[in-house]
């Protein structure tokens, strides 16, 4: 939480395809504390300046906001001071409320921020997506899931594949998935506090089934580039699409997405702890062409409990009629991505 680590940030961002920096909790002061002051920072932060920065290179900035603070300040005052500083978005956390008060508040605020020209992303027991941000679309997702990064506890395996039969169901979640330091992870995260039962090419796979329509990634620039080649796939990868299709799927064991965006499917499977073999069928590439396959996967001694950070890129051709054996083996969690150039 200071200026070194924000520019740092923000450099990557704009070094590799990222739209938006996000600071979390604590920037203003203790996030549960009423008398936090949001219209100013805490010592030693200047955060007029980081968004200046930001903007000068392209990065929109994303601010944390408790709800907390709505007991002492005016929202619309708040919003407005943001937007003239540059900010493009909030991030929501800890409303309190429940029932009908919960969806009034929420829409006043989703109101407030539109009128200020502010994206927002609910975390913390939102309201569940119901078709809203139809009307609303600065309401670009929310945390109706367990995300990734909360830290009280994880899921396994079978807990995304259910999740993602689920709550993707409704709209767009924030899961916070990609995480690249995997191995050591609790050991070295004060806010990650049990393991993250997955592997990086899982995370990459992850990120690309639940849709968002605003990625957040939770980990450090240097995890992302220490695994470049791996990283690639999420910087290529985008974050609206012209067609997204459920290739294959069961609530029990294993889900296979793939989204289109131009010219380029990028694919993620996901199974269960159990693991085995998925077929993935090209049928729906165009006939008649040969496409440039990339595949990020396991590699053959990846271990989502021991062996989280090993995995392997492989590129082949590909056409139509092809069918690709996604190897995801007995107690390993794995995936393999085609992207097609």
């Amino acid at each position: 939480m200071d200026n070194e680590s924000l520019r740092r940030m923000i450099d990557f961002a704009s070094n590799n395809n990222m739209q938006y920096v996000m600071i979390d909790a604590n920037w203003y002061g203790p996030e549960h504390n009423a008398k936090s002051d949001p219209f100013t920072e805490i010592d030693g932060l200047n955060i007029k300046a980081l968004i200046n920065q930001a903007n000068e290179k392209g990065i929109g900035f994303i601010l944390y906001l408790n709800d907390k603070a709505s007991v002492n300040h005016d929202l619309d005052e708040l919003f407005e001071t943001w937007a003239s500083w540059g900010a493009a978005g909030v991030k929501y956390g800890f409303m309190k409320l429940s029932g009908k008060e919960k969806v009034i508040k929420t829409l006043k605020i989703v109101e407030l921020a539109a009128k200020h020209k502010l994206l927002i992303n609910f975390h913390d027991s939102p309201l569940i997506p119901s078709g809203m941000r139809r009307t609303w679309p600065n309401w670009v997702t929310r945390e109706a899931v367990h995300a990734q990064t909360d830290g009280l506890y994880t899921y396994k395996p079978s807990g995304f594949v259910e999740m993602a039969h689920i709550n993707a169901l409704a709209g767009p979640l924030d899961m916070s998935n990609g995480f690249f330091k995997l191995d050591g992870l609790k050991q070295s995260r004060d806010y990650v506090r049990e393991e993250v039962y997955s592997t990086v090419a899982s995370e990459v796979a992850r990120s690309l089934i639940i849709f968002s329509g605003l990625i957040i990634f939770p980990d450090a620039p240097e995890e992302y580039l220490g695994k470049k080649d791996l990283f690639e796939f999420l910087e290529n990868m985008p974050a609206t699409w012209d067609e997204s299709m459920v290739l294959s799927s069961d609530i029990n064991e294993h889900i296979v997405t793939a989204r289109r965006t131009g010219e380029e499917w990028f694919i993620g499977a996901a199974i269960n702890e159990a693991g085995g073999t998925l077929p993935l069928k090209l049928n729906f590439l165009k006939p008649n062409q040969t496409y440039l396959a990339k595949i990020y996967a396991d590699a053959p001694n990846t271990h989502y409990i021991t062996n989280r950070e090993a995995y392997e890129v492989i590129t082949r051709e590909v056409t139509q009629s092809d069918v690709l054996k996604m190897h995801l083996a007995l107690r390993r969690w794995s995936s393999d991505l085609v992207k097609a150039d």
